[in-house]
């Protein structure tokens, strides 16, 4: 029987990292014996707390298929992983970067090689509108005639959109730099927003119930995605269009960036309803 790590390193290669990011939550590097139900409550729990909603319940998906996977190999203490690893879709608000909150943070100056990585690629993802996991692939072939194209890993939809210059420099440059983990990345970006001055007390609504804390604080990996819908909606873009910039297979799911709400419509509109 291979162990847990070699299982899920062949299994499913494109989330090693979850080797990391559990280890961390439960103190040691994960073995099967690892698995019982208070591990996997406290596992679940760290990574709602660590992570954004939607990045937690992939990630346990992950792991409930592979604990499926070897169900009859009875490794896994837990029984009832299934429940236990469930984490419900709720209604929830979040925070975006504003265009000028953006250009704030462009100033910062990184401290570190750690802190210049973290600053690139959220940029990257504001104004390209890409997942980290395919800002980590783009390169300057990506790019032509000033517009980056690549196909989403996640959609597998082409997405085309207009780069802006400074962006074309810092892909250049990403790719010199080490990645760092999802944890890190999180950490990271609310201390360049802190130092940005991004400072403002604002509430949301998590969890099922209004959470008010510095809006540096409520930054994470996709404020910069939906940094990039919500600022392209204001400015009158549509829908379908911020959609195939971003790889959406359907404009449902681009209306979960949208973190504004409806913007001004102009008079023509506003005489229907009057």
């Amino acid at each position: 029987m291979q162990t847990f790590s070699e299982y899920l390193t062949e299994q499913y290669p494109q989330y090693k990292f979850l080797l990391v990011l559990i280890g961390e939550q439960l103190g040691e590097f994960p073995e099967w014996r690892h698995f019982t139900k208070t591990n996997l409550i406290k596992l679940r729990k760290g990574l709602q707390e660590k992570v954004c909603s939607n990045s937690a319940r992939t990630y346990t998906a992950v792991l409930k298929a592979i604990f499926s996977q070897v169900s009859d190999e009875g490794v896994i203490p837990c029984k009832d992983y299934e429940s236990v690893l469930n984490i419900r879709k709720e209604a929830s608000t979040a925070v975006y970067l504003n265009e000028r909150e953006l250009e704030r943070l462009m100033k910062v100056k990184p401290r570190n090689e750690v802190e210049r990585y973290v600053l690139y690629m959220f940029i990257i993802q504001a104004y390209v509108g890409c997942r980290v996991s395919d800002a980590m692939k783009i390169t300057e072939s990506n790019i032509s005639n000033k517009r980056l194209s690549y196909v989403s890993e996640k959609t597998k939809v082409e997405a085309v959109v207009p780069v802006k210059p400074i962006v074309v420099d810092m892909i250049r440059q990403l790719h010199t730099l080490k990645p760092v983990s999802e944890v890190t990345y999180c950490k990271v970006i609310k201390v360049l927003c802190m130092r940005a001055g991004i400072t403002e007390q604002v509430t949301i609504f998590k969890g099922g119930k209004d959470i008010s804390k510095p809006k540096y604080m409520l930054v994470a990996t996709h404020t910069a995605r939906r940094s990039f819908a919500t600022n392209l909606y204001e400015r009158g873009l549509d829908l379908y269009a911020i959609k195939q910039f971003m790889g959406h297979s359907q404009t449902s799911m681009t209306e979960r960036y949208i973190c504004s709400g409806i913007r001004d419509i102009d008079d023509r509109i506003k005489s229907f309803f009057e």
